[in-house]
Formats: C-alpha cells, structure tokens, sequence
C-alpha cells in the first residue's frame, strides 16, 4: 500500500471516531429496495454499453502517417468496398441473405477475388479444410483486409497531396455538396435527421461531418495524381534508365493455329493436333506472309507493344525481328511458330509518335423495337453527317456532341494513342496511322455502335506520356508500400466496426 493510501486510511479511521453515531434510520420497504436496485442495475448494463460503444468508435483501426483511421472513418471505406461487389455474391459464393461476418471465405472465390483486384494474400496465413472452406477466415474479414489496403493507399495519396498544397477545385467540390444534398434529401423524406441516418447506413459515430471529409480524401487522392508533371529532362532521364520499357512497335497480326484444323472428339473437344494439321495451318500462314492482306477480317492490330510484351506473346524470335531488323518501308512482313500457332506479323509502325487531343460521338445501335417515331441510329448518322458536311468546324461537332450525347456531355478525348484507337478498330487505326491534322474527323463502326472522331489538335508524345506514367506509378507504388508496412492495422478495431453487412444484389 502506497504513503498517500496508508495516510488516507488513517485519516478514514480517525475521523470514523470522533465523530457520533447517529440512530439508526427506519428499514426501506422491500418494494422500494427492489425499484432502486433495477434502477442502478439499468444505469450499470446502459452505461457500460454506452460506454463500450464510445470505446469502439474511438479506436484505431490503422494510422497512414500521422493521421489515425477511427472505427468510424473506417466504417465509410469498408461500406464502399462490400458495395463495389453488390453484383458478384454467386461469383464468390456469398449468401445474400447472411451477414459477411457469419460466412466463411472458401477457396472457389479465389480466382473472381484476383479479376476483381483483390489482394489474397491475406489468406495465406490461414489453411482451407478439405471442402475448400477457410474456418477461421469470414467474409468480413477478407473485406475488411481489402478496405485496410484501401485506405492506405488512398491516404499514402492523400497525404502527399496535402503536403504539396494540392486541393480539389470548385467543381469537385460542387460534387460533393451535391451528394451530401441528396443524402439530406433521403433522410428527410424518411423522417429522420441526417446523422441519424449516416449512422443507421455506416454505423454508430458515423455523421455527415465525417462523410464530407471521407468525400474530401477520397476524391484528393484520386485527382492529384493527374496533377502531376514532370519536366522534359526528368522524362529523359527516366527513359534512359530503361529504354526497353517505352519502346514500342505497331503491327498487323495473322495466326493460324494448328487447333483450327483438327478433328473435334465426341465429347465435343477438340483433338490433339497431328502433323497434317499442323502443315495446313502453316501452308494458311505461309500463304498471307506471301500477299498480307490487311483487309482480312482475321488480320487484327497489336498497337504500342514493347519488346517484352512481343517476346511474351509471340517470341523472342519475333520480338528481335521486329525492333532490330524490320523497317516500315522496308522488310516488313514475316512469318513465326509458338506453341503449334503460326504468327504472321506485318509492321505498321516503329519507334515513338505524336499523339492526337480530340472529340467523339458515339451513337449506340438499335438494341431494342424503337417506339413510333422515335429516331433511329441511322437517321441520327445521316443527320450527323449532314451537318458535318455542311459545317465541319469543332464548335460544331461539340454542339451536336451535346445534341446527340447529353448537354453534360464533352466527349474530348487527350492524348489519344494507337492502342487505343486500334481498341475501336481496324479501320481507326488505319486513319490515324496517317498524319493527322485539327479539323480532320471521320466515322467509324463497330459492333456496338458508331463513333465518330474529330481531331482537334496535337498531343504529347507517346513516350513522353508512358515516362511520366512510369514515374507516377514509380512514385505511387513506393509511397503506398511504406504506408502500409506501417500502417499497424488493428484487425480487431476492425471487427468492432460496422462489419455485419449483408451483400446485396441489385
């Protein structure tokens, strides 16, 4: 017993008898007894849990720098990633009717949690039963893993944003007041305050106040990174570095797989390739090296490969062909094998390029019987056209973008690159792969749809533009990487936020 307690004690005692006893009091009724008693009982139960909510929300969940990510905050991320599957629960084998805290991970989602982006290695701490079912591992655990990655690496951002003085500009936060606006709109219509609601929606703690600030870092550290530029002597400093990683080549490409001339099994697979069918396939390729046809409608594009990419795909053979020795107007076509596939490859185009700054329409095919006298795509291309023809300007073309598209819509389009414009087709490709220049504009079809394209300028080189992606990545990947080795995630904290979500389906 400490100075201070013995002192205390003897103080207790001393005054205990000096002092006179007083009567004794009249006994308190049985009724009386038992009404004080559940009073203090319910004080005692609704004070503790009062008390150990206030103690969850206050918790750290994980701290990106100097900032600590509370239960509540936590709450709005780990909201948005269980909504970012509403439509794949039967892909993951996820009830929908049961919380994600009472179901366990199985090992069938494996391969639909990689295609989604989510990081598995999570469960490489734990071992799957023999039925495949991770017992120790619930649905909201794995999604709370992924919010943890999340925010880290939205905070790894967002930090260094706010250390650069970057901060969103009025339309970005027009946005966000217009979705707090329609949130306020909800809860009134339902009768309720709009904290009241956040809190039924994301959880205890949960306000409008730390919605507006979630909005705030979130759409920071998704913009800042487009912010970025670097200066001409950074881009060709990196570009030494790795010369390989931006060198790029355009061509056409023709296969012929020695599969496409073998026998199907009754089963309905396809049989083992004999080496009759494997000539075949080469005599079909030997064929096109001889006359390409880029016309072929099994000739497609390969825009803007690397060496790697080249090598990955169809060689290292076709890979060396290509960048060393093949030349536009030169050399140019040749024949390879891979894997009982026989590649034709045609170069189209070779080392880097200017990009183009433009604007599209898109005019989406009939899908459906249109109503009486509603106006169908190709009366909608004809009137397009026309007015094209009439008056080819870009003040033009933007105004039937609005017409046409939506008067919210802008349709510009910057730095348009080869891949892309091969993404839409053949034949776009083929138009840009020609010099153009501000006030050329075509159309083009594609399975969906037409779309028209209306070149407004010269962009920034291609190699400039995948450099200072390089370097962003560079950066974002480094600054992520330390956040989250010391983000010193309390998976416990975690588990004491709003996590009981049942998965939705639209």
């Amino acid at each position: 017993m400490s100075a201070s307690r013995e002192r205390k004690k003897r103080q207790d005692s001393n005054v205990s008898a000096s002092v006179p006893q007083k009567k004794a009091k009249k006994k308190l009724s049985e009724g009386w007894i038992l009404a004080i008693s559940i009073v203090l009982i319910v004080a005692l139960v609704f004070g503790g849990i009062f008390g150990f909510r206030a103690y969850q929300r206050s918790r750290t969940v994980l701290t990106v720098g100097t900032h600590e990510v509370k239960v509540p905050e936590f709450n709005f991320f780990y909201n948005s990633t269980v909504s970012s599957f509403t439509n794949y629960a039967s892909y993951l084998g996820i009830d929908t009717s049961t919380t994600l805290d009472k179901q366990n991970v199985t090992s069938n989602a494996m391969t639909y949690l990689s295609i989604f982006g989510v990081d598995t290695s999570y469960l490489s701490d734990y071992q799957a039963n023999d039925e495949g079912v991770y017992e120790d591992v619930t649905w909201a655990q794995l999604f709370a893993s992924a919010t943890k990655d999340t925010i880290v690496d939205t905070y790894a951002v967002y930090n260094e944003a706010v250390a650069a003085g970057y901060t969103l500009d009025a339309e970005d936060l027009a946005e966000i007041d217009s979705e707090i606006a329609e949130i306020e709109g909800i809860a009134t219509s339902q009768g309720e305050k709009p904290d009241e609601l956040y809190a039924r929606v994301f959880g205890n703690g949960c306000d409008e106040e730390g919605y507006r600030n979630y909005m705030v870092v979130v759409h920071t550290a998704s913009h800042y990174p487009d912010s970025l530029s670097y200066t001409d002597a950074e881009i060709a400093a990196r570009y030494e570095q790795s010369p390989e990683d931006f060198d790029v080549v355009s061509f056409y490409l023709y296969s012929a797989k020695a599969s496409d001339y073998a026998e199907t099994n009754e089963d309905g697979t396809t049989a083992e390739p004999t080496e009759e069918n494997k000539a075949a396939a080469k005599a079909d390729a030997e064929e096109m090296a001889k006359e390409f046809k880029i016309d072929d409608e099994k000739v497609t594009v390969c825009a803007d490969y690397t060496k790697a990419s080249v090598t990955s795909s169809y060689g290292e053979e076709a890979a060396a062909w290509i960048f060393d020795t093949a030349s536009v107007n030169g050399e140019n076509v040749k024949l390879f094998e891979k894997d009982d596939v026989y590649y034709v490859l045609k170069l189209a185009a070779k080392g880097d390029y200017t990009s183009y700054h433009a604007v599209e329409l898109y005019v989406a095919a009939d899908s459906e019987e249109l109503e009486e006298g509603e106006t169908t795509a190709a009366e909608k291309i004809a009137a397009i056209e026309a007015s094209l023809e009439e008056d080819g300007s870009e003040e033009n073309f933007r105004a039937l973008v609005q017409e046409y598209v939506g008067e919210d819509s802008d349709g510009t389009v910057e730095n348009l690159m080869r891949n892309s414009m091969a993404g839409v087709s053949k034949e776009m490709f083929n138009w840009g792969l020609e010099e153009r220049k501000a006030g050329d504009f075509a159309s083009f079809e594609t399975s969906s749809g037409t779309i028209f394209l209306y070149i407004t300028g010269s962009g920034k080189t291609h190699q400039a533009v995948s450099v200072s992606n390089k370097i962003t990545n560079e950066w974002y990947n480094s600054i992520t990487e330390t956040a989250n080795a010391n983000c010193g995630y309390d998976e416990d904290a975690a588990m004491g936020g709003n996590v009981d979500l049942i998965l939705k389906t639209n």
